[in-house]
C-alpha cells in the first residue's frame, strides 16, 4: 500500500485538509537525501552539493502546464497520466541541450475541491517518470488557484567535456534529423479531447495514440550521446511543432530548410486515424505537438551517425528529413515528387489566434 492510501487521502478534497494537510500527502514524493542532495524538503531550498553543481555545467529549464489549455478540464483529467507528461516535458528540454536530468522542483496551482486522491495520482505519475530516468523530486510550492497548474523546473548537467547543443548551431550544408515518428501526440490529443470518435477505431489505434499523447518517452539518453558525439551539433525537442521547431531554429541560426515530408516518420496508427477523419497525415506529422522526440542537424551522414551510435548501445530509431541551408528563414517542404509544398503554420500559438492553412497545392 501507497503512504497517501489511506481514508481521509480516499474522501477528502484539498479544502479538507488545507495547505500543510496538503503538503503531508505530498512529502513521501520528495527526496530527503541522497548522494548530491545537501539540504532536502523542509527548508526555504534545496541545496545540491558541490559535486552536482559546480563540477559540472548546469542545465535548467521551467515549464507550465494550465488546465484547459495544455490538458482537458476535469472531471475529463487523468492526474497520473499528467504528471508522467508533466515531468516528460522538462526532461525532453534538459535533452535538448545534450544533458543528464538530476533533479525537479514542483509548483502546484489547486482550486480547494480537488481531491487528495487526485493529487496522489498526480504524484504517482510524476514519481514514475522520474524513477525512470534516475531524476528526483527535490521540493515546490503549493498554491490556491481557479484552475489546475503544474509548474515543474527542472536541473541537469552536462557531460564531461561536451559543450550544450545550440539551436544557433545550425549551418548550410548539415543533415537534418528527426528520433521517433511524428504525428501521434496530436491524433492522442484529438482523441482525448473528442471521445465520441473513438469506438470508429480499432482498440489497438486508440491505445496507441492515446499513449503516444499522454505517455511520451524524452530521449535523455540520446540527446546526451549526440551531444557527446556529433561536434557540431544543434538541436530542439519537439514540443510545439516540427513546422515550428524548425522555424525557430532557422531564426537562432540565420539559415534554412528544406524538407522533404515523405522522409518524416509516423506511426502506422497515424494512417487508420486519418482515414477515419478523412484528414491528411501531414497536417499530424507537421503540425503534431507535445511529440517530445530530437530535431537535430549535423554534418555527419547518416550511415556515420548510425554507426557511432550502435558504437555505444543506442537503437533508437533516427531519419534524415532533409538539408540546412542558405537561405535564410526560408524553411521549405517537398513532396516524394521534389514539388514544393505550400503550408502555412498551423502550430497552437498561446497569445494569438491560430493560422489554419495547409495544403498540397504546389507553388509554380
Amino acid at each position: 500500500m501507497r503512504p497517501n492510501d489511506d481514508v481521509e487521502t480516499a474522501q477528502s478534497t484539498v479544502s479538507d485538509v488545507g495547505e500543510a494537510g496538503l503538503l503531508k500527502i505530498i512529502f513521501p514524493y520528495l527526496e530527503k537525501q541522497g548522494k548530491d542532495l545537501i539540504v532536502g524538503v523542509g527548508d526555504d531550498a534545496a541545496v545540491l552539493s558541490p559535486t552536482a553543481c559546480f563540477q559540472h555545467s548546469m542545465v535548467l529549464t521551467a515549464d507550465m502546464l494550465v488546465e484547459g489549455t495544455h490538458f482537458p478540464s476535469r472531471p475529463n483529467l487523468q492526474w497520473r497520466l499528467l504528471g508522467s507528461k508533466a515531468i516528460a516535458a522538462n526532461l525532453s528540454d534538459v535533452a535538448a541541450m545534450g544533458g543528464i536530468p538530476s533533479h525537479v522542483l514542483v509548483s502546484l496551482g489547486l482550486p480547494p475541491d480537488v481531491a487528495l486522491r487526485e493529487v496522489v495520482a498526480l504524484y504517482d505519475g510524476m514519481r514514475e517518470m522520474c524513477q525512470t530516468y534516475g531524476v528526483s523530486i527535490i521540493g515546490g510550492d503549493t498554491v490556491r488557484s481557479p484552475q489546475v497548474i503544474v509548474s515543474i523546473t527542472a536541473v541537469g548537467r552536462m557531460p564531461d567535456g561536451v559543450s550544450p547543443a545550440l539551436r544557433t548551431s545550425c549551418r548550410p550544408g548539415q543533415n537534418v534529423y528527426v528520433s521517433g515518428k511524428l504525428g501521434g501526440s496530436k491524433a492522442g490529443l484529438m482523441l482525448a479531447l473528442n471521445p465520441s470518435i473513438v469506438s470508429l477505431l480499432e482498440p489497438r489505434v486508440v491505445q496507441v495514440l492515446l499513449e503516444r499523447h499522454w505517455t511520451p518517452q524524452p530521449q535523455v539518453t540520446l540527446g546526451a550521446i549526440l551531444a557527446m558525439i556529433c561536434p557540431d551539433l544543434a538541436m530542439i525537442d519537439i514540443s510545439d511543432s516540427l513546422v515550428h521547431e524548425l522555424k525557430t531554429l532557422a531564426e537562432a541560426s540565420s539559415c534554412g530548410f528544406d524538407i522533404y515530408v515523405d522522409k518524416i516518420p509516423f506511426p502506422p496508427e497515424i494512417v487508420a486515424y486519418c482515414n477515419m477523419t478523412n484528414e491528411k497525415i501531414e497536417d499530424y506529422i507537421l503540425f503534431s505537438g507535445e511529440e517530445y522526440e530530437l530535431l537535430f542537424c549535423t554534418r555527419l551522414a547518416p550511415d556515420q551517425l548510425v554507426a557511432r551510435l550502435r558504437e555505444l548501445g543506442q537503437s533508437a530509431s533516427i531519419a534524415t528529413i532533409g538539408k540546412v541551408t542558405e537561405s535564410r528563414g526560408l524553411v521549405r517542404f517537398f513532396d516524394s515528387s521534389g514539388r514544393e509544398i505550400n503550408c502555412d503554420d498551423r502550430t497552437f500559438e498561446h497569445f494569438l489566434p491560430p493560422q489554419i492553412n495547409c495544403s498540397d497545392e504546389h507553388k509554380s
